[in-house]
């Protein structure tokens, strides 16, 4: 496999084996990523410069890397394991993304194929808390539907709490602001008292299938995939 570092201008391929720019992680032959450099300018004069990695095998290191900032957002009560997180590398169901400033994570993704769906689940995003109120997320996120373009999904679905308080309330207005779309159904698992309701994004492009705008049909998809990870 090869990777490729890509800067605002341009993209030049590299050999594997080559050392990675990432500080916190080598560049073995099994890796294979995108990357994308972002650079925003703040009212206030800060420059911005972030680096995108999509993992499509499993790295050890990196994921060290990122651990730290997926335990610090999500609860070990309901969550996927970090065996789990590898099966889903692994076994080719989905990936792991990384987004980091001057060779330091500061955000992370997971992602699964939905393919009865022709779409990809951002399974978990969270961005390190002293890096938050940056615009880091947003980046990610925009990120992420570039990386789903440029696999060939059609679309990005999304599952958030459904509970109506302030902080789901925020998390709906900050993914509908990125052109997702809300969808009314309630979901409701056996294994965790939260409700859920799925938001999608169409990503367009020819020949892109419409997806569902049913909620119900797009949690088939859902846990469908969450089933496969969660069977041992």
């Amino acid at each position: 496999m090869t990777r490729s570092n890509c800067s605002t201008s341009s993209c030049g391929i590299e050999t594997p084996n080559r050392t990675s720019s990432f500080s916190f992680m080598p560049a073995p032959p099994f890796w294979y990523d995108v990357c994308r450099l972002y650079h925003d300018s703040f009212a206030e004069g800060y420059i911005l410069a972030l680096q995108f990695t999509t993992l499509a095998e499993w790295d050890s290191e990196a994921w060290r890397a990122v651990e730290p900032i997926f335990d610090e957002a999500f609860p070990p009560s309901g969550r996927k394991t970090s065996r789990m997180i590898r099966k889903i590398v692994d076994t080719d169901a989905g990936w792991l993304h990384i987004g980091a400033e001057d060779g330091e994570a500061v955000a992370m993704a997971v992602t699964g194929k939905l393919p009865e769906l022709r779409s990809l689940l951002i399974d978990y995003v969270a961005v390190r808390s002293a890096a938050r109120s940056r615009g880091i997320g947003r980046r990610m996120a925009e990120f992420l539907a570039e990386e789903a373009r440029r696999l060939g999904f059609d679309g990005l679905v999304i599952e958030i709490e459904a509970e109506e308080t302030p902080s789901n309330e925020s998390r709906e207005r900050f993914w509908t602001s990125l052109g997702f779309r809300r969808t009314e159904y309630v979901h409701r698992y056996r294994w965790v008292p939260e409700t859920y309701r799925a938001l999608y994004m169409e990503l367009g492009g020819k020949g892109a299938a419409a997806l569902p705008h049913d909620g119900e049909a797009l949690f088939r998809g859902i846990t469908g995939f969450h089933g496969k990870i969660w069977r041992d």
